[in-house]
């Protein structure tokens, strides 16, 4: 049986998916977080995810681990072609390292024109055109930019508290964070990031939990929220007029899927709907048709010349 992967490489889990060549998904896996933000040239974080959610996707299907693929396909968040720690090694005839984004798009737009917003941990907008033109806009890392993402708002939420905390201010969100985060005091959380005991996942990790508080009518919650909703919102109209129109109007109406965690919250997926209305009222807003695992896995398909465009789950 010729195997295929897609392996979804992101700054809070790794996922892969593990097809045969007649395009059933037969295996599933997870490992830990890919990107190499903040690593050194020793790390084998990168490495071990690959491998490590692709043997599980293995197991999962039963199947020996050594078994070697047709063609993989892995995104990773923050990838601009240069891997600084331990390169990753897959038994693959093919194998191709890219950014998320693109298998974002792949996955969530099936190899059509249009947008795909990253809405996780991170935050980047991939587009391409009729022309086949490409583009990618945001991405920045946690540290210059990846407006509206899940670490964005957990950030903007300690900030928040911090600053009426030096105001002498009670702030709503501080008891919400103190639990979130299991310390007596914001200064203790602030000191424990820096010291690399709570990792940049714990802090995105909070923004459902915003999301919730921002539901249940909490202003500084809700004004966070709703800035994030509008910083994703402003990725996917400027990469829309980049590729389809100029700098204010769309040559036709352009196709925009929202993917990754944070559009599981459905309240926040339709705040991204309203938010991009705004923006740029002739964008279509369509629901992504597969996840980015398995984008990745169209790609590995794309790539060895196999004429798949849909899979069977």
């Amino acid at each position: 049986m010729k195997l295929f992967a897609g392996i979804d490489g992101g700054q809070t889990a790794t996922a892969a998916v593990v097809g045969a060549e007649d395009g059933r998904i037969i295996g599933r896996g997870e490992a830990g977080p890919a990107d190499e933000i903040a690593q050194s040239a020793d790390s084998t974080r990168l490495h071990d995810a690959l491998a490590g959610a692709l043997h599980a996707a293995l197991r999962n299907a039963r199947l020996q681990t050594d078994l070697s693929f047709v063609s993989a396909v892995a995104g990773v968040s923050g990838y601009e072609g240069h891997v600084y720690g331990k390169a990753p090694r897959l038994n693959a005839q093919k194998f191709s390292l890219v950014h998320d984004a693109s298998i974002a798009h792949a996955g969530a737009l099936g190899g059509k024109a249009g947008v795909a917003v990253v809405c996780g941990t991170g935050s980047s907008a991939y587009g391409t055109n009729e022309e086949g033109e490409t583009l990618c806009i945001g991405g920045w890392g946690y540290l210059f930019g990846d407006p509206g993402s899940g670490f964005w708002i957990g950030r903007r939420a300690l900030e928040r508290v911090m600053r009426d905390t030096d105001a002498g201010l009670r702030s709503q969100l501080r008891e919400p964070l103190l639990e979130h985060f299991n310390r007596k005091t914001a200064r203790e959380i602030a000191r424990a990031f820096y010291a690399g005991e709570i990792p940049r996942s714990a802090i995105a990790a909070f923004a459902p939990k915003a999301m919730k508080l921002a539901r249940e009518g909490i202003a500084d919650a809700g004004l966070i929220v709703d800035q994030a909703a509008d910083a994703l919102a402003s990725l996917a109209a400027l990469t829309a007029r980049r590729l389809h129109g100029n700098r204010r109007v769309l040559r036709a109406p352009v196709r925009v899927a929202f993917t990754g965690g944070l559009t599981k919250d459905r309240w926040f997926a339709d705040t991204l709907v309203a938010r991009l209305a705004d923006r740029q009222p002739d964008a279509v807003v369509v629901r992504p048709r597969y996840g980015s695992a398995i984008g990745a896995l169209l790609l590995a398909y794309r790539e060895a010349g196999v004429q798949i465009t849909e899979v069977q789950e």
